[in-house]
């Protein structure tokens, strides 16, 4: 039980830093000690965000492509190495750790599903950020 509470209180922790630094209301070395306490927890913090619209990024991990943000339908699993194309920006979240937005996402040309099937080019839907580079 202490693991799921310990969980908990690394999220919570996790939210009030992004919180925190959106609206300028923790200092920089608060904020740097907050990120290297989470680093030692294993928490990846979000790097840069240099993703703009229209950017070709590449699945890492077979990743699930949703109807809406967070937990929507799944319209399919995209294969790791599958290429997308970012079309819009969606709202911040921890998952597995991992601070990043949610993308909608369309497919490109060579996507495959996690059997290895083509994925329509253009299919279209929301995936977690911090699966993709």
């Amino acid at each position: 039980r202490a693991r799921g509470v310990f969980k908990v209180f690394r999220k919570e922790i996790a939210k009030k830093y992004i919180e925190g630094i959106k609206n300028n209301k923790i200092t920089m070395e608060v904020a740097n000690e907050l990120k290297q306490m989470l680093s030692d927890y294993g928490y990846q913090l979000e790097k840069q965000n240099t993703v703009k619209i229209d950017n070709k990024l590449t699945v890492t991990e077979n990743l699930r492509l949703r109807s809406v943000q967070g937990a929507g339908s799944i319209i399919t699993t995209i294969k790791q190495g599958s290429p997308v194309k970012v079309k819009l920006f969606g709202k911040y979240e921890v998952i597995d750790g991992i601070n990043s937005r949610w993308f909608y996402v369309e497919v490109m040309d060579g996507a495959k599903d996690r059997d290895g099937n083509s994925i329509k080019q253009g299919t279209s839907g929301w995936c977690f950020g911090g699966y993709l580079e």
